[in-house]
């Protein structure tokens, strides 16, 4: 053996007597089920807090449909099982199999076609197509972020030996959840919109996460760099040096500051939905008043036809503006006048059919400031869900500064088509 073959020799009981000291005994974590509880628990509670803070009776309707709940479910049940493997392919010799992989792929594949195949909206103007999809982007990324921070953190404490397909699972729990989160407060039935801003990037979310991944769950990689940094004769200082580093970048700053970072939009995000649940006082009229109607309406103007009831409006100073629902099955109810504390005039009209009532208010205004929220706009009609009930604003055009509301207890989809169907 020359002298370099002897240079080049491990001094095994040499080093073991170097590193002896400084090893300490390694944490056991927690087992899969435990931790994957936990985390559901998280989801859990940020769901369950959401719906709280943005019911409506709206959602009651929605979950009566198979569709609806089939939809929903097939994502948790993605994100259930992703988060299971992400944890589970932490621990060496326990990474996801062939089949396995063939579930969630199928899987995914059926929630993208129960998406594609809802109904697409194809009279929205462009500008608020891409208003609603920014905000349903929002919603997605503010719901996904700290599970996402929580889950990856808890994938790095184990040892995936297949870092990509770790961080892609967690990137897909964390997001399948947070599309659940965003349809229960906004059921939207547009598939162009839903794979537009959801699913489209959803998946770019999943794609990132595996490559973040692959940059900070390798172990081999980490350990290779590390060995790398350790000179000749393997000096341990500075290989003790580095990893020392690492761990403290890892978890003692860039952790904490990501779980900041995703606690401050999660937390911002759900402090807007209760700002958007504040009330709106002409849509909180018109619900007063149509609750009211449904028990004991009595028209105080001619409410033989809707000529003659259009007729004693304008007399009274209200502008020749009249919804007919007759087209599709409503019939005239009858037309009242009142007068508000400053003296202006506001209308109540009601129309009643088999499937239930519409009711109309209109009213002056100084100016038409539709109140912030979720609405879907259909040319140039706004529609809520508000308290539960479905609400149609819009501005009464050409007749000066005139506020329209439409308000139902019909759902929101059947609402919708109605007015469309007779909008003036």
């Amino acid at each position: 053996m020359n002298e370099t073959e002897q240079a080049r020799t491990v001094q095994y009981d040499v080093l073991i007597d170097r590193l002896i000291p400084d090893f300490k005994p390694a944490r056991l974590l927690w087992p899969v089920g435990s931790r994957l509880a936990i985390w559901l628990l998280l989801e859990a509670s940020i769901i369950a807090l959401l719906v709280f803070l943005r019911w409506n009776s709206e959602l009651i309707v929605q979950l009566e449909s198979v569709r609806y709940l089939f939809e929903l479910g097939t994502f948790i049940l993605i994100g259930i099982a992703t988060a299971n493997l992400a944890l589970r392919t932490a621990i060496p010799g326990r990474e996801a199999t062939r089949d396995e992989l063939l579930f969630v792929s199928a899987a995914a594949l059926v929630a993208i076609g129960l998406v594609a195949s809802e109904p697409m909206q194809t009279d929205v103007a462009l500008g608020q197509f891409i208003r609603s999809g920014m905000t349903l982007l929002l919603y997605t990324l503010s719901l996904a972020a700290v599970p996402w921070v929580v889950l990856f953190q808890a994938v790095r404490r184990g040892v995936p030996l297949q870092p990509g397909l770790s961080g892609g699972f967690a990137g897909a729990a964390a997001f399948s959840f947070a599309f659940v989160g965003a349809h229960l407060i906004w059921p939207v039935n547009d598939s162009l919109l839903l794979l537009t801003w959801q699913i489209v990037p959803i998946g770019f979310a999943i794609l990132l996460s595996a490559l973040a991944g692959m940059a900070l769950l390798n172990p081999a990689k980490l350990w290779r760099r590390r060995a790398e940094t350790a000179p000749s004769g393997y000096d341990r200082e500075p290989f003790i040096g580095w990893a020392w580093q690492q761990k403290w970048v890892l978890d003692r700053a860039l952790f904490p500051a990501a779980l900041s970072a995703a606690m401050v939009l999660l937390v911002t995000f759900l402090h807007g939905q209760h700002q958007l649940g504040a009330q709106v006082p002409d849509f909180d009229l018109a619900i007063e008043s149509y609750g009211h109607s449904l028990v004991d309406f009595h028209p105080n103007v001619p409410s033989d036809s809707l000529g003659t009831v259009l007729k004693a409006y304008i007399e009274h100073g209200m502008p020749a503006y009249m919804w007919d629902f007759s087209p599709e099955g409503y019939k005239l109810v009858g037309g009242r006048v009142e007068m508000l504390p400053d003296g202006s005039p506001i209308t109540y009209t009601m129309f009643r059919g088999n499937a239930g009532s519409i009711f109309c208010l209109i009213r002056a205004t100084e100016g038409f400031n539709p109140p912030a929220g979720m609405y879907e706009q259909r040319r140039n009609y706004l529609f809520y869900s508000y308290r539960g009930y479905s609400v149609c604003l819009s501005n009464v055009g050409n007749y000066g500064s005139y506020v329209c509301v439409l308000v139902s207890r019909l759902p929101m989809k059947d609402f919708m088509h109605a007015v469309l169907a007779v909008a003036p």
